[in-house]
């Protein structure tokens, strides 16, 4: 939608799972919206794992 569109907060789940795939533990972020994005450091002389982190902001959370 490009960035003239105003952010619309939404319920974001989150899920910790073991090897299989199954859950261990859910988290709920109620009204959750994002207030950064970041992504680590690329080099193609080193075989390295890229991470993408994304900060939120939520009206609360609740833990199942």
């Amino acid at each position: 939608g490009g960035l003239n569109n105003p952010i619309q907060p939404q319920n974001i789940t989150v899920q910790l799972l073991d090897q299989e795939g199954n859950p261990l533990s859910t988290w709920a972020f109620i009204n959750a919206y994002p207030t950064k994005w970041e992504i680590s450091e690329m080099n193609a002389q080193k075989s390295e794992i890229m991470i993408e982190t994304i900060t939120f902001k939520y009206a609360y959370f609740k833990k199942n």
